[in-house]
C-alpha cells in the first residue's frame, strides 16, 4: 500500500460520508417521521413518533458508517466497508419492512434497480471515486 493509495482511500470514504449524508432518506419513507443526522464515520437514521407519557420520541433506526476494510492482503487494503446497523432502542413494534425500504434505496443508488437506473448508479459510482464489488447482507 502506497501513500497515495491510502490517500486515496481516505478521499474516497470522504466523498462517501458527504453522500450518505445529503442521501434523501425522507423520500424512501414519506409518510414516516424520521430524523437523519452526521456521525462521525456516516449517518444515523432515527425513526420518530410522538411522544407520549410512557414512550419516548426515538422509535429505532439505523445506523450507517464508512470504514476502510481492515485485512493483511493487498486488495483488502483498498476496500472501503459501508455498514447499516438496526437501533431497534425504543421500538415498540418492529420496523424491520421501513429498515428494508431504506436500505433497499441506498443500495439501488449504488448499484442500479427500481427507482434508479444502472447508468446513472455507475456514473454516481465513478463520481464516488468507488466501485461496488460486493454486497453483504445478514436479516436478523
Amino acid at each position: 500500500e502506497t501513500d497515495s493509495d491510502s490517500s486515496h482511500v481516505i478521499n474516497c470514504m470522504e466523498r462517501l460520508k458527504v453522500y450518505l449524508r445529503s442521501f434523501p432518506f425522507s423520500a424512501v419513507l414519506p409518510v414516516q417521521p424520521l430524523q437523519y443526522l452526521p456521525s462521525d464515520d456516516g449517518v444515523d437514521v432515527t425513526f420518530l413518533r410522538k411522544k407520549t407519557q410512557e414512550k419516548g420520541s426515538m422509535d429505532g433506526g439505523i445506523t450507517i458508517s464508512v470504514d476502510k476494510c481492515e485485512h493483511d492482503d493487498d486488495d483488502a487494503r483498498n476496500r472501503i466497508l459501508v455498514t447499516a446497523r438496526r437501533n431497534s432502542e425504543g421500538q415498540t413494534i418492529s420496523k424491520i419492512f421501513s429498515e428494508k425500504l431504506v436500505i433497499l434505496a441506498l443500495v439501488d443508488s449504488f448499484i442500479g434497480g427500481n427507482n434508479v437506473p444502472e447508468g446513472i448508479a455507475i456514473e454516481r459510482q465513478r463520481k464516488l471515486g468507488i466501485t461496488v464489488n460486493s454486497i453483504f447482507h445478514k436479516w436478523l
